[in-house]
């Protein structure tokens, strides 16, 4: 089922295990297959480091829709880590992230993913995202290990409004 976040008095920092989405079976409009978290908005001014809805992903994220998720940070301090899914550890296939906001202007490790240590990233389409940060600084992962053994394919992104004010920023990619 959708799981909709509107007024819901939501834990964060969530370790899960993994998170996989199955196909709706009789979806109202038949280009939306995948079930969605969505409607969460968080605004702090705290000294805090970071938020993030999931901290840890283990073995893996599959055919899931993100949208509508607005989180901002208005402190004066250097933290680090506005993300939806703060490290992912798994294979990730098959999300959508739709109507993203990330303002975090003081922050590093700014985007829907903080840390990618997976082994392969694929199928990802990311569509109105605006994302701020200091440092590492991205559309999609903020900090994307990599080396022979990690894949990263079929990532697409449309509108997309990336800024950082130092530097390792990138549209899909910070660092």
């Amino acid at each position: 089922t959708d799981i909709d976040l509107t007024a819901a008095s939501v834990k964060t920092n969530i370790i899960v295990n993994s998170l996989i989405g199955e196909t709706k079976s009789n979806p109202l409009d038949e280009n939306d297959t995948k079930y969605s978290i969505y409607n969460y908005t968080e605004s702090y001014s705290t000294n805090r480091t970071g938020v993030c809805i999931f901290e840890k992903v283990i073995s893996g994220i599959s055919n899931i829709k993100f949208k509508d998720i607005s989180i901002t940070d208005t402190s004066k301090s250097t933290n680090a880590y506005v993300n939806i899914i703060r490290y992912n550890y798994g294979e990730m296939s098959g999300i959508d992230f739709s109507n993203i906001t990330l303002n975090a202007y003081n922050e590093e490790y700014v985007g829907p993913v903080g840390i990618n240590y997976g082994q392969e990233v694929h199928d990802i389409n990311l569509d109105h995202m605006y994302i701020d940060g200091q440092d590492k600084v991205a559309g999609f992962i903020a900090y994307a290990e990599n080396g022979e053994e990690r894949k990263y394919y079929n990532i697409h992104g449309t509108n997309l409004d990336v800024r950082a004010k130092n530097h390792r920023v990138g549209g899909i990619f910070g660092a």
